[in-house]
């Protein structure tokens, strides 16, 4: 199994106040290529939250959310550009599927939902995708003040007093004929920046869990993702790299546990 989840950084001294909500944020291409990891994802999303729930009792507020590598047609219309939360899926149904209403009213999860029942519905976002994939990109605009304000698509996700828990799921090759977040020649000097902007600088404040093409990539064409592996290294200790292409994600998420409850415990507002 290849991952490789860095250290759980100490606290500094009088600097450790903790943190009592989380924000989940899945980041799931939905490319042509991503029926087998997609459904992986699914099949470990329960076990996931559940252990997280049960470590971590200090926590008791919870937002879920969802959006995909490019400008989902699927999507809630008014809702379909790149960053915005997905509340209805092309998924792997003949229709669109519309998911929700939540029950706070919102357009993600939170504790107040069935998570393992409703997190299903949001994420089962389909492979009629589009092959420029833009996982990074479509983070960066999920963050950004425009989609959070009142009345856009992801109004009220993002929160000053939680830590904010990203998954990335991409087997994003970097193809030359691809020019998306994978490309040799994409920008990329920009990005930790970014998310860092939407948390105010507080490096306490994230974690990024990048299920991406790294080590083994027997699934992708046998391709590494230099940009996506450097996107994920530059948060350093609160950056977790694991092979998109490994058979079983829960006893990976079942690992990233001990650094989601230390990111959670440093966290200082």
């Amino acid at each position: 199994m290849q991952w490789d989840l860095g250290g759980i950084p100490d606290s500094p001294p009088g600097f450790n106040s903790g943190c009592h909500a989380i924000d989940f944020l899945f980041v799931i291409d939905n490319s042509g290529s991503m029926t087998v990891q997609q459904q992986q994802l699914l099949n470990s999303f329960a076990g996931f939250i559940t252990a997280i729930q049960e470590t971590l009792q200090q926590v008791d507020s919870y937002h879920v959310g969802v959006i995909t590598s490019d400008n989902y047609s699927g999507n809630e219309p008014g809702c379909t550009t790149l960053g915005d939360l997905v509340t209805q899926t092309a998924g792997f149904q003949s229709s669109n599927q519309v998911c929700g209403p939540f029950e706070e009213g919102n357009r993600f999860l939170t504790e107040d939902d069935d998570l393992a029942t409703e997190f299903p519905c949001i994420a089962q976002v389909g492979t009629s995708g589009s092959p420029i994939e833009q996982p990074v990109s479509g983070l960066i605009a999920a963050l950004s003040d425009a989609k959070n304000q009142p009345g856009g698509c992801n109004d009220g996700f993002l929160r000053d007093d939680a830590i904010l828990v990203v998954v990335i799921v991409t087997d994003d090759p970097p193809y030359n004929f691809d020019m998306d977040d994978a490309h040799p020649a994409t920008d990329t000097t920009g990005w930790y920046d970014a998310v860092m902007q939407a948390k105010n600088n507080n490096e306490t404040a994230v974690l990024i869990i990048g299920f991406i093409p790294w080590m083994n990539v027997v699934c992708n064409g046998g391709a590494e993702s230099p940009n996506l592996i450097g996107f994920i290294d530059s948060f350093g200790e609160n950056g977790v790299k694991v092979s998109v292409c490994e058979p079983d994600y829960a006893p990976i998420f079942a690992s990233t546990i001990e650094a989601i409850e230390g990111t959670c415990e440093n966290f200082a507002p």
